[in-house]
C-alpha cells in the first residue's frame, strides 16, 4: 500500500474472496481429525518451484500411515471454476480444515492467498526461505519470534522435515494415523497466533491510512 512522500507499507492481502470463511466451530475441531499430513494445490506454469516440488513428492516414499492431498493445474485461471481443473472454493477449505501443513510454493510473487487461507483454516504454512527480486523479503512481517510458519533452505529438504515433524509418537487416531505430540503443539500455536498477527497487522495499516488521510485533509484546509 502505497503512501504519500514516498513511504510504504506492507498490506496483507487475506484469503481469497472465492474462498468461504472458516467458522469458529470449524476450527475447534480436535488436531486429530486432521487425515492429511499436508496439501499442494497449485497451478504449475506460474513458477518453476511448483514444478520442482511435484517431481520431489512424486519420488517422496509415504511418511508413516499419513495420506496427503496433491492437485494440479497446468495453468493459472482467474476463475475458480471444474472446466479449468480447480476445486471448488468450498472443497479447497475443507482440504485446508483436515491438513496438518500446507505447501506454499512462490507463484507470480512469494506471498500468495494460499498463506493466508490455510492460516484461516488453522494449517500451517511450509515455504522456502529464498526472494523474489521483485517482491524483496516477504517474509520479514511472517518470521515473528512466535510464528508457527514452516521455513525451509530449499524443497528438497521437505522430506527429512515431514519425518522428522511424525516422529515422536505412534499411531493413535481413528485413521490409523500419527497423533504425534509435536504436531498436535504446533496446530495450536498456530490457533494461538494468527489472530493477534492478524490483527496487528491490520490495525497497523489501517492507522497509517488514517494518518496519511488526515494529513492531507490538514495540508488541504490551510491552503
Amino acid at each position: 500500500a502505497h503512501l504519500q512522500h514516498g513511504h510504504a507499507a506492507w498490506m496483507p492481502m487475506g484469503r481469497g474472496h472465492a474462498m468461504p470463511e472458516v467458522t469458529a466451530t470449524e476450527l475447534r475441531e480436535p488436531e486429530g481429525r486432521r487425515k492429511y499430513l499436508f496439501n499442494l494445490v497449485v497451478s504449475l506454469n506460474t513458477h518453476r518451484d511448483r514444478t520442482l516440488l511435484k517431481n520431489i513428492l512424486a519420488e517422496m516414499p509415504a511418511v508413516g500411515n499419513w495420506s496427503s492431498f496433491v492437485h494440479y493445474t497446468k495453468h493459472w485461471s482467474p476463475k475458480y471454476d471444474p472446466h479449468h481443473n480447480y476445486l471448488a472454493p468450498e472443497q479447497w477449505k475443507q482440504v485446508l480444515l483436515q491438513s496438518v501443513f500446507t505447501l506454499v510454493p512462490s507463484g507470480k510473487n512469494q506471498e500468495c492467498f494460499r498463506m493466508w487461507e490455510a492460516l484461516e483454516a488453522g494449517s500451517i504454512p511450509i515455504v522456502v526461505n529464498h526472494l523474489q527480486p521483485q517482491c524483496g523479503d516477504s517474509w520479514v512481517p511472517f518470521r515473528e519470534p512466535a510464528s508457527p510458519i514452516v521455513f525451509l533452505d530449499r524443497w528438497e529438504d521437505l522430506p527429512a522435515f515431514l519425518r522428522n515433524s511424525t516422529a515422536s509418537g505412534p499411531a493413535g487416531t481413528k485413521a490409523g494415523r500419527g497423533a504425534v505430540p509435536g504436531l498436535s503443539q504446533r496446530l495450536a500455536l498456530l490457533r494461538q497466533w494468527y489472530p493477534g498477527f492478524r490483527s496487528r497487522h491490520y490495525t497497523k495499516l489501517l492507522n497509517l491510512l488514517l494518518r496519511a488521510f488526515s494529513s492531507r485533509a490538514t495540508a488541504t484546509a490551510t491552503e
